[in-house]
């Protein structure tokens, strides 16, 4: 993944400081970058690619109609340092964002291939489950899914902790009476009614932890 950045500056000479004293020098990340000398052509950069930060000396162009895209500013007194560490922490929440995205993806993969019905309510709490264990790095969380997971999602989707453990229950039983049991039990390799906490545990094992 390329941390996607537009330099914008009227002055070509500054552009070119800029990447040789700092773009250059960041070798933490891999970083493309487009060079824009006015604001239609920041406007038309961005509008074509996927930028995720501009560089850019407000004094020379202005970027404030550009939204949802992190801005750097760069002084006449150019603070190299905290520049890169400013696009070191774009890249890192960059990095994060699609991870949770991906992992998001592989849970409701798992969900969908073990039966689950993604129109009951139920379904969608073992995600949000699933998803804040991953969040959370911490397995011992299983360990009383009511107190330490439950009743955040009450709390998120503003439900009692009864009805998020209720829908829980009744999507999971929903694929113990309709699913192949030989699907379950290659799944799960038991021959046993199976939990929402079993479920749980063996996707966070399966393709998480």
């Amino acid at each position: 993944m390329s941390l996607k950045i537009v330099i914008a500056d009227n002055c070509i000479k500054n552009i070119k400081f800029i990447m040789n004293r700092i773009i250059n020098n960041v070798e933490e990340i891999n970083i493309k970058s487009y060079i824009a000398t006015t604001e239609e052509e920041v406007l038309k950069t961005v509008s074509e690619n996927e930028i995720n930060a501009i560089l850019v000396n407000p004094k020379s162009i202005d970027t404030t109609n550009i939204k949802e895209i992190d801005v750097i500013t760069i002084e006449e007194s150019i603070n190299e340092k905290q520049i890169m560490d400013n696009l070191i922490s774009i890249n890192e929440r960059l990095i994060n964002g699609a991870d949770i995205k991906n992992i998001n993806k592989k849970v409701i993969f798992e969900l969908s291939n073990l039966g689950y019905n993604f129109k009951l309510k139920g379904t969608q709490y073992i995600v949000e489950t699933i998803m804040y264990i991953y969040k959370s790095q911490s397995v011992e969380l299983l360990e009383n899914l009511e107190e330490n997971v439950y009743k955040v999602i009450a709390i998120k989707n503003n439900k009692s902790l009864n009805n998020i453990k209720t829908n829980i229950i009744k999507s999971t039983k929903f694929v113990d009476t309709y699913q192949n049991k030989n699907i379950l039990y290659k799944y799960f390799s038991l021959d046993i009614k199976i939990t929402p906490k079993l479920v749980i545990s063996t996707i966070l094992n399966k393709i998480i932890l």
